[in-house]
């Protein structure tokens, strides 16, 4: 993770998409003015910290080129 933008850009692994062309398609970006970021950063931190998996969510790009999160599944 990696703080920028007054948010986090987060890289990725695994199995995902990038039907929006973005040029960071192997990173995500949470940002502060998401309505739940304390929320999603908290998820976040714990899932990778006990070594867990997490269903990240995006919708289209940042004008920075990195999908922005929309919301996260930990099932």
């Amino acid at each position: 993770m990696q703080s920028t933008y007054g948010g986090w850009i987060i890289k990725t692994s695994g199995a995902q998409s990038n039907p929006d062309a973005c040029s960071y398609g192997d990173s995500i970006l949470l940002l502060p003015n998401h309505p739940q970021y304390k929320e999603l950063f908290v998820a976040l931190l714990a899932t990778r910290t006990a070594g867990e998996t997490v269903s990240i969510y995006v919708n289209g790009c940042h004008a920075a080129g990195y999908k922005p999160v929309d919301f996260i599944s930990m099932l």
